[in-house]
């Protein structure tokens, strides 16, 4: 098939149900079974670490940067009504690029073998993308999986099917973004008895982030003569 130059658009709306559902949700952390175990022990030693500071008898408000002075007082809490709620962040995105071909010549046919190579990178200077994994689903321009050959495999397939792990992404060097580094992954694409026509290799992918901050505030404490 040859190669169309002109740039194609796809609307979220054309993938299946649950992959559309998915797009259009706000990004968000999934948790481990293994982290929960981890959270659930933290928080055991963190209550009991509480428990015991709460006896004590004075209790000092910081004078610089008091927490939650950004935030609507919330009655309720259990230390003078405690602030909570939920931070806004932009959308925070690593960038993409996929990549194809053995030469100027090269097209992928209806029947072919094909490695593409998907690029992911980091164009923040002061976050770190962690933890980064992704999956490639491919459908056809209408948002429809490829057809089903007799044997009931699909015409179109990418291995491996599960997710790749990119890693950590580090934060890109402003004085020579161009040197970012990237971190490439590999997947087969496979096709036997496919129709011809337009496809989209759609790449869902879950990460989280970390940033470093660093202020500070104070206490007032008065000594008396002993």
């Amino acid at each position: 098939m040859a190669v169309n130059e002109k740039k194609k658009k796809f609307k979220v709306d054309k993938l299946p149900k649950q992959f559309a559902n998915f797009v259009k949700s706000k990004p968000y952390h999934a948790i481990s079974p293994f982290e929960q175990i981890c959270n659930q022990v933290e928080q055991i030693f963190n209550d009991q670490v509480r428990t015991e500071c709460s006896a004590k008898q004075f209790s000092v408000d910081p004078i610089i940067a008091a927490c939650g002075d950004d935030i609507d007082f919330l009655p309720g809490g259990h230390d003078n009504g405690e602030r909570c709620a939920p931070l806004e962040l932009p959308l925070i995105y690593p960038c993409f690029k996929l990549q194809w071909g053995d030469g100027p010549d090269d097209r992928i046919e209806t029947d072919d073998v094909e490695v593409l190579c998907i690029n992911a990178w980091n164009h923040y200077s002061n976050v770190i993308i962690k933890d980064l994994i992704a999956y490639i689903y491919i459908v056809d321009e209408n948002g429809n999986p490829p057809d089903t050959l007799p044997d009931g495999t699909s015409s179109i397939m990418v291995k491996p099917a599960s997710g790749v792990c990119f890693g950590d992404l580090p934060p890109c060097d402003e004085n020579n973004p161009s040197e970012s580094p990237t971190v490439s992954r590999e997947w087969t694409l496979i096709s036997r008895g496919a129709k011809d026509g337009t496809y989209f290799v759609v790449l869902f992918y879950c990460f989280s982030v970390e940033l470093a901050f660093a202020w500070y505030t104070g206490f007032p404490i008065d000594l008396v003569k002993s």
